[in-house]
């Protein structure tokens, strides 16, 4: 590989979709008015329900970070891209969420700060070469050897100039158990892209395009001259897929009738329910959102 890759110019429920705007989410649901938007009565389908309202800013929910980064001899400057935009990032993350963060990297190569040690972050000092990010991943989370927290996301974070192999889009998310798959692992990676001028990479990182696409994830460019955009995208992905799961926490709840967002209907495709927790897709919370309100059945109306 080689060790230049800056411009010359002076960087199931186990898959959901995020190709849905917000303005797509606006004409997907049917508005409510009247008694019923505020939750009153008039609806048939309402009746015998209960409801659980959430303030959207007051929610502020887990999401743990698998991030693995290759090491291997032409990944020096990504490295040293990551090492400087890393506390940044942290210190941003945890204004918004309550993230903790298992960094997967050989220690000689970059090391979290004390800061992130003391904040409750971790670093397995492990060597990550060219195409095994996706093994290691696998292999750590069924092992148990990364701790993850009970209803928290779990978000996967690959920094690479190779492509997947063996382990790879197609059999990532079936490799994984069913405690690791219910937390619908969402993939994002700094990948390189190969067909830019003037930046050499070992192969288009195509596996991390697809499970980017198929979690809810995204891509970004190690070619970029500067990262700090990049992760300041990524800490805004992250917190929305961390706040779009609102726990019902009602022993009584039973199943969801409805799910209202700032007085929209949502479709059920819009969200799952799992172990009495709603969790929205999460490109439907935006930083305008206000309000949402699950209206639910509790146990003796849905016999």
């Amino acid at each position: 590989m080689t060790l230049s890759k800056k411009f010359v110019l002076p960087l199931s429920l186990s898959v959901i979709l995020l190709s849905c705007s917000n303005q797509e989410f606006a004409g997907s649901g049917q508005k409510l008015s009247g008694a019923s938007q505020s939750g009153g009565g008039g609806d048939n389908e309402d009746q015998g329900t209960k409801e659980k309202i959430f303030a959207i800013d007051a929610n502020r929910g887990l999401v743990d970070i698998l991030w693995l980064i290759d090491t291997s001899g032409s990944m020096r400057q990504e490295t040293a891209n990551v090492q400087q935009n890393f506390g940044r990032f942290l210190t941003n993350l945890a204004k918004l969420t309550s993230t903790r963060l298992s960094l997967v990297a050989a220690e000689s190569a970059i090391k979290l700060s004390p800061d992130a040690l003391t904040a409750g972050h971790i670093q397995i000092n492990k060597r990550v070469e060219s195409t095994d990010a996706l093994v290691i991943a696998k292999d750590l989370l069924n092992g148990g050897k990364v701790s993850l927290r009970d209803g928290a996301r779990l978000v996967l974070v690959v920094v690479t100039d190779d492509n997947a192999a063996s382990v790879t889009d197609t059999n990532f998310l079936e490799t994984l158990g069913a405690q690791i798959s219910i937390k619908k692992p969402a993939v994002f990676a700094f990948r390189g892209d190969a067909s830019k001028p003037n930046c050499s990479v070992a192969k288009k990182g195509v596996a991390y395009e697809n499970l980017a696409r198929n979690t809810g994830g995204r891509v970004f460019d190690i070619c970029d001259l500067d990262w700090s955009p990049n992760f300041d995208m990524l800490v805004s992905s992250v917190e929305s897929i961390a706040n779009s799961s609102f726990k019902i926490d009602d022993p009584d709840f039973a199943s969801v009738s409805r799910v209202i967002l700032d007085g929209i209907v949502l479709e059920p495709r819009d969200y799952a329910v799992i172990n009495g927790e709603v969790q929205l897709i999460p490109a439907l919370i935006s930083t305008s959102s206000k309000e949402l309100v699950v209206k639910y059945k509790p146990k003796e109306v849905s016999r």
